[in-house]
């Protein structure tokens, strides 16, 4: 008999229309799932997976990867944030590293050198979110362990130390199905046990009644731990679980107490076409009302029935091929629409789509060039369009376990929607496991997570918005008087450098006098000058740039658990000291530290030119663009500024009782006239602060050459970047007092700042073996072996690479992960040997 009514609805266009035989919906029923919709809509999820070139790292590398931010109502790429935030975080929750990564349709890429002089061997997080992710809780921010060894230091052992808490016993936790165990109701108890280092620990045991050595129950854990057994608690009785460990020891533990009223939700995933669901009422419950069921899968609705309470056990079977391949959320509501119960659940319809990599020989020789041929197809045998990437290592250097590595598949569709470390997560999605779906359902008992509070949901709570989806780099703040009160409809204007050259931009501020400037692209640490006028061109004003936001992000409690073997990373320290040594024959190694090799070769007489030109914490917003330069063993052999300036052609000093003006001399060689009206003294800067006509000559007047570290003069293109207010030429004077950071507070309205711009990303060096070169007699001891994040199927589901072995000879491995338009996913592994 059917005892589910189901009352399923078209929600939103991602929406599942499931079964037939609709009926109408109550109001409440109605406002609930416009809720659920609204939130879905209105408050979208991003989720992120970061493909890496490799599991760990020695210092002295780089770590490549690709990124794939997708809205997770679908696994559809985002189009909405355009800006990744990027951390390497240590294991004492220390921020290490940041990059700023530019998003373009839900695709970046990028790389992190693991410098010697920022990081030491140990355990580290990889933690990527976008603005917009962190309005909600920091465990939706993407995260992966990651082991660094220093292969540069000759000796030393791969054991790493990850600040681990200690623990002082092993702990077990048991989880009723749906919530709760309730008396007289039959409910499964899943269990987890842990060792003291937080990994799953091999049990078994009984379960007993208070007063009672008879077993009513018997248990052995399975894969990590977990396990389930089921239990009818009886009226009065208590009940506790006698664990057997591994060492032998027995323990006792209380099992969680039944109530005397209430509801139980039980839904098996029965076969692969089909789950069941049953709900459970204590006598007391059953009526002629009805509960409700509702089904979602990252916060869209795909199922919802009611459920007559007119017996104590109703159960209804459901096509599972109307849920997504994901998690799914089951939550019983009582009569009065009350949460009470709540089940995870993993549908798993097998891979979306599928891709298939052929060699173009059977084996390959050392520095052979390999074409590898790649073919993607959805579940249908039809060709997609899709963006991949692919990472080829020396399997003999690199050892991997597909079980305990994350993948794409784990992170966009396990370990995104629930709390906690999962150990193994590759396990689950890893075909050569025959039991890993019933050992996936026996961890989303012991581990279940929901996105949302009901509570919050029905009262109409929603989410706070701090950060919208951020579309640019910004540069945004407030112009103020010098007594603090907004200043309306001010004249900003924005100094900078960009990845393109000087970057000059003007805007007007607000009523309030807030003003942004939007769509800026500026690479790694820009130094940016903002400054502000009245409307009136009134400069009594101060200059407040926004503060950068801090992020919160979820701490490891100090129990970081790397998935990573000891025998792996032996290994692979060996591996990299043998590379490294090679580099060293070389003279690509100085000390400890790697030298970049492209460096050396094409940019060092160029670096050695800039440098020669620069001043040390000096505030020009170009480095080593001055045209004239005095350093501090230069500065130090004069009494008077005015006498030092005088070294340098080109200006004009005049000195007077009270100050000293400087201006610029005509190309012809004659300066202004001093009755000129369009003579207009240079622009001093000193130590980051812009000084006004006004106040730069009793400054100047007061200098102590001693005191000076550099002084650099812009009198061609340099000065552009300046502005208007650089055209006539600027001066910058950098004190021994520090720099920038020291900076007097002499003009209130400029402001200089430090803004983080965007990453600069490198393209990953792969050798052309065919042509002779430099490098043919050096020895190719890479354990990357191919790095491409931009891999490309057309309309024919096709895509081609190329690329050269390295010196390594046994088992090549190639790893594939991507996506294609409609959100489908795919990893594929693939192993050639070399010989």
């Amino acid at each position: 008999m059917k005892t589910f009514t189901i009352c399923v609805k078209l929600l939103t266009a991602l929406s599942i229309v499931i079964l037939s035989a609709f009926s109408p919906a109550d109001d409440l029923l109605d406002a609930l799932l416009a809720k659920i919709e609204k939130r879905a809509a209105d408050y979208p999820q991003e989720k992120i997976h970061l493909q890496l070139d490799k599991p760990y790292y020695s210092i002295g590398e780089d770590m490549w990867f690709k990124a794939y931010i997708v809205d997770a109502r679908q696994n559809y790429l985002s189009v909405q944030s355009k800006i990744l935030y990027v951390d390497l975080i240590d294991s004492r929750d220390s921020v290490r590293q940041t990059l700023l990564l530019p998003v373009e349709n839900g695709l970046a890429r990028g790389n992190m050198y693991l410098s010697d002089s920022l990081l030491s061997a140990g355990n580290y997080r990889i933690c990527a979110y976008t603005k917009w992710m962190a309005n909600f809780s920091s465990e939706y921010f993407f995260t992966q362990h990651i082991s660094i060894v220093n292969a540069l230091k000759s000796t030393g052992s791969s054991s790493l130390d990850n600040n681990r808490k200690p623990v002082s016993a092993a702990d077990i936790q048991f989880f009723a199905e749906g919530g709760h165990l309730v008396t007289g109701i039959r409910t499964k108890i899943g269990f987890k046990a842990l060792k003291p280092d937080g990994f799953g620990e091999d049990v078994s045991g009984y379960v007993i009644a208070d007063g009672s050595s008879e077993h009513v129950a018997e248990f052995k854990s399975g894969h990590a731990g977990m396990g389930i057994f089921a239990l009818a608690p009886a009226v009065g009785k208590n009940y506790a679980a006698v664990i057997k460990h591994a060492d032998g020891v027995e323990k006792r533990y209380p099992l969680p107490t039944a109530e005397a009223s209430g509801y139980v939700l039980n839904v098996n995933h029965t076969g692969k076409d089909s789950l069941s669901i049953r709900v459970s009422a204590s006598p007391d419950l059953l009526n002629s009302r009805e509960a409700v069921v509702i089904a979602q899968c990252n916060g869209v609705v795909q199922f919802a029935a009611k459920v007559k309470l007119d017996k104590a056990s109703n159960t209804s079977y459901v096509s599972a091929k109307n849920f997504r391949t994901g998690i799914v959320q089951f939550t019983l509501f009582s009569p009065d629409y009350l949460p009470v119960a709540e089940r995870l659940v993993f549908i798993d319809h097998g891979s979306t789509i599928n891709a298939d990599i052929k060699a173009d020989k059977a084996e390959y020789a050392k520095r052979g060039k390999v074409a590898l041929d790649i073919a993607v197809k959805n579940a249908l045998d039809e060709p997609v369009t899709g963006s991949f990437s692919v990472a080829v290592t020396d399997a003999g250097k690199v050892i991997t376990d597909e079980d305990s590595g994350n993948s794409i598949l784990t992170n966009l569709l396990l370990t995104s929607d629930i709390k906690g470390h999962i150990e193994q997560p590759g396990y689950y999605f890893n075909p050569a496991n025959p039991d890993r779906l019933k050992h996936l359902d026996q961890l989303l008992l012991t581990q279940g997570w929901r996105r949302f509070s009901w509570a919050d949901l029905q009262a109409n709570k929603f989410p706070t918005i701090k950060y919208p989806h951020e579309q640019s780099l910004t540069v945004s703040g407030r112009i103020l008087t010098l007594g603090n009160k907004p200043v309306p409809n001010g004249k900003v204007m924005l100094f900078a450098k960009s990845a393109d050259g000087p970057l000059i931009l003007d805007t007007v501020a607000d009523e309030k006098g807030h003003f942004v400037f939007n769509n800026l692209y500026l690479a790694d640490t820009a130094k940016v000058v903002v400054k502000a006028t009245k409307a009136n061109n009134g400069t009594q004003v101060k200059t407040v740039i926004d503060p950068k936001p801090r992020f919160a992000r979820l701490q490891a409690n100090g129990n970081m658990q790397i998935n990573n073997t000891g025998l792996a990373l032996d290994n692979y320290l060996k591996q990299t000291r043998g590379q490294f040594a090679e580099l060293n024959k070389l003279g690509l190694t100085k000390g400890n530290t790697l030298l970049k090799e492209v460096a050396v070769k094409g940019l060092r007489d160029r670096d050695k030119f800039v440098k020669a030109k620069m001043i040390p914490n000096s505030a020009n917003l170009d480095p080593g663009s001055a045209d004239y330069v005095l350093k501090q063993e230069q500065l130090e052999k004069e009494t008077y500024f005015s006498d030092a300036m005088r070294r340098i052609p080109g200006i004009d000093i005049v000195e007077g009782k009270t100050g000293i003006d400087i201006y610029s001399v005509r190309a012809s060689g004659t300066s202004f006239s001093r009755t000129d009206e369009k003579r207009r003294s240079m622009l001093i800067v000193i130590d980051g602060a812009q000084l006004d006509a006004l106040s730069a000559p009793p400054v100047l007047k007061a200098l102590n050459p001693q005191d000076l570290t550099g002084v650099e003069v812009l009198t061609g293109l340099g000065k552009t970047i300046y502005g208007e207010a650089g055209n006539k030429g600027v001066i910058i004077i950098t004190t021994k007092r520090g720099g920038e950071n020291d900076a007097p507070n002499l003009v209130f309205n400029i402001n200089h700042n430090l803004s983080q711009g965007y990453s600069t990303v490198k393209e990953f060096y792969s050798p052309n073996y065919d042509t002779p070169n430099d490098q043919t007699n050096k020895a190719d001891l890479r354990s990357t072996i191919y790095w491409n994040p931009d891999v490309v199927t057309g309309a024919d589901g096709k895509a081609n690479i190329s690329f050269y072995n390295a010196d390594g000879t046994g088992s090549y491995r190639v790893t594939l992960e991507g996506m294609d338009t409609k959100g489908g996913l795919v990893r594929k592994t693939f192993t050639y040997i070399v010989k």
